[in-house]
């Protein structure tokens, strides 16, 4: 047996491990795999792949793997839940580099504080990633789902940015008021969870922030950086006056992954020239930039 095998079959649950021995030597002779087979055998060459790759994994729970790597030359560390969408935000987000030319516009000088909000921060990839190269931000990280948002915290904690980091278990969106999770979206995972209000006599499970309230009750003037990721939800916010004006008084660059299911890209782009900033179509990302 190979040594990354090994290494990889050690993520998994003893019983998880009997399945997956009998579906590789299965896979030799026959191609009829039951569904469950196929799918460990898919998240075990995604393990193999990246301790080949130089990463560190290890098992810390029965479904949970502690993910270290190198980042601008210090150990970050993420746990990853198996049977979500985890691992795939850690391969865009951290090894990928999918914000990677947001960095830019950070100020990397110590005296200058950066004030930086990640919208639909999930278990807080992104989050680490902009305080890994800009260690002098604060950011303000809004986490909808309620699970997701305690990996967040444990994320966050883990790497040692407590401090540094305002997490809240809410969403960005154009009014103050009582929300609920929506999972019709997309593959219905961690990472494609959005928000919608509640109905009449139903119960919100979390709360939605104005940009400026958010600004305001924080004391923050101005912006280094906004992202947003919020599964189609800002087809919303970028209908809603108030917001786009904080943008264009308060916001210096934007990061966003556009849903092009709604077809509102364009207009975002028209209010974004409007206000004077330049964009960048980054693969899954669109940067824009106040001139």
């Amino acid at each position: 047996m190979k040594p990354t095998l090994r290494k990889a079959l050690l993520l998994f649950p003893f019983r998880d491990q009997l399945f997956l021995i009998t579906a590789i030597i299965k896979s030799k002779f026959v191609n009829n795999l039951t569904q469950f087979q196929s799918r460990l055998l898919g998240e075990i060459a995604d393990y193999i792949s990246l301790i080949e790759s130089g990463v560190d994994l290890s098992k810390i729970g029965p479904n949970e793997v502690l993910a270290k790597v190198e980042l601008n030359n210090r150990s970050l560390k993420l746990i990853i839940r198996r049977h979500t969408s985890d691992l795939n935000v850690f391969k865009f987000v951290i090894l990928e580099g999918e914000y990677k030319q947001a960095l830019q516009y950070i100020s990397y000088e110590s005296k200058n504080q950066n004030y930086i909000v990640d919208a639909g921060a999930n278990i807080g990839a992104t989050t680490l990633y902009f305080l890994f190269f800009s260690p002098n931000s604060k950011i303000i990280a809004l986490e909808p789902d309620k699970e997701n948002y305690e990996f967040l915290l444990k994320n966050i904690e883990l790497n040692g940015f407590a401090s540094q980091v305002m997490a809240l278990n809410a969403a960005l969106w154009t009014k103050s008021v009582p929300l609920k999770i929506v999972n019709t979206f997309r593959d219905g995972l961690s990472w494609s969870l959005t928000v919608d209000e509640v109905g009449f006599n139903e119960q919100g499970s979390l709360y939605g922030y104005t940009l400026k309230n958010l600004l305001d009750i924080n004391n923050i003037s101005y912006l280094s950086l906004l992202k947003i990721d919020i599964e189609g939800g800002e087809r919303f916010l970028f209908e809603d006056q108030c917001f786009v004006t904080t943008i264009d008084q308060r916001v210096k660059s934007l990061i966003i992954e556009i849903h092009d299911e709604y077809n509102i890209r364009d207009h975002i782009n028209r209010v974004m020239k409007d206000f004077g900033f330049q964009y960048i179509d980054q693969d899954l990302v669109t940067i824009y930039v106040k001139n």
